[in-house]
């Protein structure tokens, strides 16, 4: 007899899981970086300063000096011509300890000017053994005495002190006046006004990072 035919069993099938496209993904969280203030301001750059002073009064250069000392700063000291041999013990102590000194010329014209500035420059050199480039004269002066090689000083703030005002606010007002960039190149005198603020300018200009310089010839 003939064998019947035998029909295959289907394996079994496991079913796939239904994906439905509509179905919302929940969305990644995105973690933002936390940014930190710093805890202090910028620091401004710092302000190359020129401090001068017009020696006319005589009256407190040594309580000056002694201010200046301290802070370890030095400055510009302007004599006029006829006074350099008699104010000798005192250029030689400001050279001596870091100053520079220049020539205090204010002739009706040019010419006295410059004859002026000759004879400053001879009577330093009878006192001290030198001679110097540096001329406060005339803003009118200016440009012919620079010709004839002179370091001529042009003021950024006048602030020679009246004494109408306290030391604190004079200074305020001096420092408000201040150039923001560059440099900047203060004129002050030799009066006991001058001696009792400076302190308190030193403090002030050092704080607000106007930062005393050395004169040099040419940075005027």
């Amino acid at each position: 007899p003939t064998p019947a035919p035998v029909t295959p069993t289907p394996a079994p099938v496991t079913p796939t899981p239904s994906v439905n496209p509509s179905a919302p993904v929940p969305p990644t969280p995105s973690v933002t970086p936390s940014v930190s203030k710093p805890d202090t301001e910028p620091e401004l750059p710092a302000i190359p300063t020129y401090l001068a002073f017009r020696c006319e009064t005589g009256e407190a250069c040594d309580a000056i000096l002694k201010t200046m000392e301290q802070y370890h700063t030095v400055g510009l000291f302007f004599f006029p011509a006829d006074e350099i041999e008699r104010q000798g013990s005192l250029i030689r102590r400001l050279l001596g300890t870091g100053h520079q000194v220049g020539i205090l010329a204010e002739g009706s014209s040019q010419e006295d000017t410059l004859i002026l500035l000759e004879q400053g420059n001879q009577a330093l050199d009878t006192v001290a053994h030198t001679r110097t480039y540096f001329a406060l004269v005339p803003s009118a002066h200016r440009q012919r005495a620079q010709a004839q090689g002179w370091a001529c000083w042009n003021e950024s703030v006048n602030a020679i002190p009246n004494g109408r005002r306290t030391a604190y606010s004079h200074v305020q007002n001096t420092l408000r006046a201040l150039p923001k960039k560059g440099s900047a190149y203060l004129t002050l005198d030799d009066s006991q006004h001058t001696a009792n603020l400076m302190n308190t300018l030193l403090n002030q200009l050092q704080s607000r990072k106007y930062i005393p310089n050395i004169p040099r010839e040419n940075r005027l």
